[in-house]
Formats: structure tokens, C-alpha cells, sequence
């Protein structure tokens, strides 16, 4: 096939050295327009009706085009797209072209392309879960409220209620409902260490029923409150250990139980991988002894240096090799919420290593604002992970990614300069005769506001702007008349920008300070 591809002024050169690496057979059209993504259908045809178009199979416009290559189509009778929103993508678009790929008139071509991609990997994903799901006896499969739990299925992803007693009714069903939507598979019930909430328990099950059918779980060492728990009808009873069993095994034998190292009552918490393995078997071989079967171990993770991250994969690692009937369970939350890193990254590595260790189940958490969003990235990392084991390969390019503040690959577009080239000065904004704007971001409605002031009343304002979007505000602002400066404007432009980012990545705003601390690099 043979393309004419359109492009603008100043970036004609750009376009033609990545046109050249697609490997595509192509003429370059630059019509007399510096900027390309300010072109229009009707311009681009006023531009090319006079040329001969008869050797060409198809006209592949900018990405950023305004308006729909359809008129371009129905104008010239020959088949007109729109192509990436940078010419950098041109090679990996024609690539997928080549492999039937179809453009569209109304979707720039590198959207496309990332939206195909993602109902890729979607797909093959949930293929690969049907047929993993298809090969598992019921003898592999501990039933949880008819979810399945086996190493040869996704990880499962447990989502704890922090200090769930301390919360009202609608913060429960609030936090679960956000839990479920998020991609969680069981709610689990955190209780408030060292006092009992017992007569809370039932309250807060209902709570999260309101919300959902998934399987519920309590993590707590408190036979009162387990007690209290399988009553309300929870599913899964998390940290069994050797002193609560003692108590409990008649009432918990029929539901799921994470079996954990420990002995609380005599204080005894083993450290040592070797140890910790020991200690786990032999409570398990009690909780075999008492009927309690449908079993996961938690080898328990410790948060890296307090006392050993290292140690906890070990422990892990080894009783799986001595034991690789027994399915894993791994709470990864303390990990992510104590580091001062980047969440996203932080939960993907853990992933991984449960992963390979084949855990059956990861508890994460949201307990601070750092962590906010872990269980949507859990989701993402176990999709990611599983599609890795699936495929044999590293987890990477998959469709299914983690990167949210940086990228795979840098498009730096650049112009040579023309005309008359000024360096820029520190020049201060001017006072606008019309007023000043004070700016917030109202997360509970998930806005951005903008308050003016005038001068002769700078105490009380006159209006509030608010919306999901800058520009649908300045353009309010502009439409409603409240500035009259050039630097206002700008200025309102830069803040309100920085306002929207900071809701969309759920970082602080503070009005004239900086959203990002500069890297050093």
C-alpha cells in the first residue's frame, strides 16, 4: 500500500524520519500551516484537491487533527485516517496495521492502538484463567463462598477495612464498595489491636454485605471477636494460631482458616526461616488434628528491616519446598505502607515474588494516603503476572501495565526555533483590575474550585467556580468576564492545570507551590 501522509510546516521533517523507519511506502505532504494539530478536515482538502491522488490507497492525517478524517474521505472518494498523535508512533501503528490494525476517523491512531492492545491482554487473560479454571480438581480448589482458591489461578486479592470498628456504617460500605470496584475478591475485617470489638463484629458484616456477595474475612487473634465474626456468617478466619486454636477449632472447622507460626499466648514468634517452617508445620499438623482442613499458611511477611524482608521470602520459599500441597497466603500491605516509595512500583515487585512463590492469596491495604489506590494496582500487578507466567515471558509489554508517572518510551518533540528568539525573564504577573482567584481541589466531589475576589471587597467572594476539568473553568472564568490581563489569564491556565493533575494523581494542591519536587536528574 501506498500512503500520503499530512502534516503541518514544522514538523515535516519530524514526520518523514519516522515515516522512514515504518517501512511504508509514502509521499509527505506539508501543507501551508506551521502546526499541525491545528489543521481542519475542509483545510487539508482545499490544500490536496489539485493533486493527483489516483497511486495512493489511503491519506493518513495527524492524530490531533480537529474534526473527523470522514470528510477528507468523502471529499477525495480515497479512504482517510488519523494517524498517531506523534509521528514518533508511526512505526509500532504501521507495524499493527500491517497485522490488521483498522484506523478510524474520528480516534487518533495511537489510542487506537492502546485500547486494542488492552482487550488483548484482557482477553487472553480471561481465556487463561477458563482453562486454568477447567484443569483444577476440587480436590486443588479450597471453596470460599464459591470462589476458587489454587496456585494454578490468579492471585487472589484480600482487601482490608483498617480499624474497621472505629468507622462509621456508610465508611464501611464506602471503603468496600471502593475495595470491590478496584478489583478486591474478599473484604477482610481489620480489627483495633489490643481491645475487644467484639459486639461491633456483627455490625460491621452486615455493613459489608450491604454492599456485596464477595467472601468476607476477619484478621484477628481475639477468640471473642473470631467468635463473634462466624456468627455474623464471615467466610475465612485470618491468623489461626496455636493459642485461639486451642479455643476455637469446633467452631472454626468448616471455614477457610490462614494458619500462622505463632503461639500468643506464650509469646513465642519465631524469626529464624527455619524456625518460622517448623513452627508452621506443627500448627498445621494441630489444626489437621482438630478437622481444620481447608487451610492456607502465612509465613508471615515483615516489613523490609524490621526484623528481616529477606527472611520472610525464605520462610516462605522453604515450607512451600517441603510442603507443596499446602496453598500460600501473603499480606503485603505492611511492606507498601512502610516505605516512602511510589506505590505503584512497590506493589508490582511484591506481586512478583508472590508470584513465584505461588501464593493463592495477598492482603494489601489503603491505611494512609501514600497507598491510596494499592488495590486496584494489586489487580493490575496480578493480571500482569499471570499473563507473564502464562506467556513465558518477562513482565513487560504485555498490555497490561503500572506506569503512571513515568513511560516506556520518551517522545520529545522539538521545533527549530525561527524567527526572532527571545529568552525568556522572571517577569511577575500583573494584578488583574477585575479580582483575584483563590484555588482548591474538593476531593469529596472530585472537583477543582475557583473562588474570585474583587479588589473593593477582597473578604468576601462574589462567585465560585468549580469543575472536573481547567478548561471547562477558565473557559467559565473568561465567559463570566473576571479577566481582563493577558499574565492573569496564563497564570489561571498554569494553576488550574496543576489543580487538575493533583486531583487526578490524588497529590496535595497548595496554590503557587510547586506540584513535584525536582528529581536531580
Amino acid at each position: 500500500m501506498k500512503y500520503l501522509l499530512i502534516t503541518g510546516e514544522l514538523a515535516k521533517d519530524y514526520v518523514r524520519a519516522y515515516a522512514d523507519r515504518s517501512g511504508i511506502e509514502y509521499d509527505l505532504v506539508a501543507v501551508p500551516f506551521p502546526v499541525a494539530a491545528l489543521l481542519t478536515p475542509k483545510f487539508i482538502v482545499e490544500h490536496i484537491k489539485t493533486l493527483d491522488l489516483s497511486g495512493y490507497d489511503a491519506i493518513i492525517v495527524p492524530g490531533l487533527l480537529r474534526g473527523s478524517s470522514k470528510y477528507i474521505e468523502d471529499s477525495l472518494g480515497i479512504p482517510a485516517f488519523k494517524g498517531p498523535k506523534d509521528a514518533a508512533d508511526l512505526p509500532i501503528i504501521m507495524e499493527q496495521v500491517r497485522k490488521g490494525l483498522k484506523l478510524s476517523h474520528d480516534i487518533p491512531a495511537c489510542e487506537l492502538l492502546e485500547e486494542e492492545i488492552r482487550r488483548d491482554a484482557d482477553r487472553e487473560f480471561r481465556e487463561a484463567v477458563n482453562r486454568a479454571r477447567a484443569m483444577v480438581d476440587r480436590e486443588r480448589c479450597i471453596d470460599l463462598r464459591g470462589l476458587c482458591i489454587a496456585r494454578e489461578l490468579p492471585i487472589r486479592i484480600m482487601a482490608e477495612i483498617v480499624d474497621a470498628p472505629k468507622l462509621t456504617k456508610n465508611e464501611i460500605k464506602r471503603i468496600t464498595a471502593h475495595y470491590i470496584e478496584s478489583g478486591a475478591d474478599i473484604i477482610d475485617i481489620g480489627v483495633v489491636a489490643g481491645q475487644d470489638d467484639s459486639s461491633k463484629i456483627g455490625d460491621i458484616v452486615r455493613a459489608v454485605r450491604e454492599v456485596t456477595n464477595a467472601p468476607i474475612s476477619i484478621d484477628s487473634i481475639s477468640p471473642k471477636e473470631i467468635e463473634a465474626a462466624i456468627e455474623a456468617g464471615v467466610d475465612m478466619i485470618v491468623s489461626l494460631e496455636r493459642s485461639n486454636m486451642e479455643v476455637l477449632h469446633d467452631i472454626v472447622k468448616d471455614k477457610v482458616c490462614v494458619i500462622i507460626p505463632y503461639d500468643y499466648a506464650s509469646g513465642y514468634f519465631p524469626s529464624e526461616p527455619e524456625e518460622r517452617v517448623r513452627a508452621m508445620e506443627e500448627n498445621l499438623r494441630m489444626a489437621r488434628k482438630y478437622g481444620i482442613n481447608n487451610v492456607l499458611a502465612d509465613l508471615i511477611v515483615h516489613p523490609i528491616h524490621a526484623p528481616s524482608f529477606i527472611k520472610s521470602l525464605i520462610s516462605f520459599y522453604e515450607f512451600s519446598r517441603r510442603n507443596p500441597d499446602v496453598q500460600l497466603f501473603m499480606g503485603i500491605g505492611n511492606v507498601s505502607e512502610l516505605i516512602d516509595a511510589d506505590s505503584h512500583g512497590v506493589n508490582a515487585q511484591l506481586v512478583a515474588l508472590a508470584s513465584e512463590l505461588e501464593a493463592s492469596i495477598v492482603l494489601t491495604t489503603e491505611a494512609s494516603d501514600k497507598t491510596y489506590g494499592s488495590v486496584w494496582e494489586v489487580a493490575q500487578a496480578v493480571k500482569m503476572m499471570y499473563l507473564s507466567k502464562e506467556r513465558g515471558v518477562f513482565p513487560k509489554d504485555l498490555g497490561i501495565d503500572l506506569l503512571v508517572l513515568k513511560e516506556k518510551r520518551r517522545k520529545d518533540f522539538r521545533y527549530d526555533a525561527m524567527g526572532k528568539v527571545v529568552k525568556a525573564r522572571g517577569r511577575k504577573v500583573q494584578y488583574d483590575r477585575t479580582g483575584f482567584f483563590r484555588i482548591w481541589v474538593d476531593r469529596d466531589r472530585g472537583e477543582i474550585c475557583a473562588m474570585h475576589f474583587k479588589w473593593d471587597d477582597p473578604r468576601r467572594p462574589d462567585v465560585t467556580i468549580c469543575g472536573e476539568k481547567a478548561s471547562d473553568i477558565y473557559l467559565e472564568i473568561f465567559h463570566l468576564g473576571l479577566v481582563s490581563g493577558y499574565s492573569h489569564a496564563a497564570y489561571l491556565g498554569r494553576e488550574l492545570g496543576k489543580a487538575e493533575l493533583a486531583l487526578k494523581l490524588r497529590k496535595s494542591y497548595v496554590q503557587d507551590s510547586e506540584l513535584f519536587r525536582d528529581l536531580g536528574y
